[in-house]
């Protein structure tokens, strides 16, 4: 589900619980609170699903990057589902390996706190090929996609994509950890190339 900038929109409330998307998880020099055990942060409470209650992105990256969003609007459904559209593109073919770079601060005391990579898949990480996710799939899983004609397997062509639809919000068992104020700085690559860097301050209930 998480290709070109669709990795970034959806990781908020998606790539949370995903098994089958792992990252390479190395010693984080950066993150403050070294020698506290990582499941301080992460702590298992009631499953339920994350709501989306604010969002402010913007592009980290150049004007002139390959990879663009150029629009983006998320609400919920009232069983608490994800209704997305936005439009995507890429100027240039994607093949694999596409690496995704996530860095995700939480707020704590008025300051944005960088989280470690907890898991393979929470906080920050670092996926080095997200095509992998879509090699288990022989139809994408996904009905807006499917209608964008959007790929979920690589090589993905070059153009734009309009997606629009609804997508299903999984629960989590570690909701309660990811509530609040949160930055997330996602940044693409494909080929040892950059390809996007997108900046997400979202609310998360």
């Amino acid at each position: 589900m998480w290709y070109l900038n669709f990795i970034i929109l959806f990781y908020v409330l998606v790539i949370l619980i995903q098994p089958s998307l792992q990252s390479n998880v190395t010693d984080d020099d950066t993150f403050p609170f070294r020698g506290l055990p990582v499941e301080q942060f992460f702590k298992e409470g009631p499953v339920r699903k994350l709501q989306l209650t604010n969002m402010v992105w913007e592009n980290c990256g150049r004007s002139n990057d390959p990879g663009r969003l150029y629009s983006l609007k998320i609400h919920h459904t009232p069983l608490g589902d994800i209704n997305g559209v936005f439009k995507v593109g890429s100027v240039v073919k994607l093949i694999s390996p596409v690496k995704l770079n996530l860095e995700v601060r939480l707020k704590t005391f008025g300051t944005y706190v960088k989280l470690p990579c907890f898991k393979n898949i929470l906080g920050s990480c670092t996926f080095p090929d997200v095509c992998k996710w879509g090699e288990q799939f022989q139809v994408c899983p996904f009905k807006p996609l499917r209608d964008a004609k959007f790929p979920c397997r690589c090589p993905i062509r070059k153009g734009i994509f309009q997606v629009s639809g609804e997508f299903p919000n999984p629960t989590t068992k570690y909701a309660n950890s990811l509530t609040g104020d949160l930055s997330l700085t996602a940044r693409l690559s494909y080929g040892g190339k950059h390809l996007s860097c997108y900046r997400f301050n979202v609310t998360l209930v």
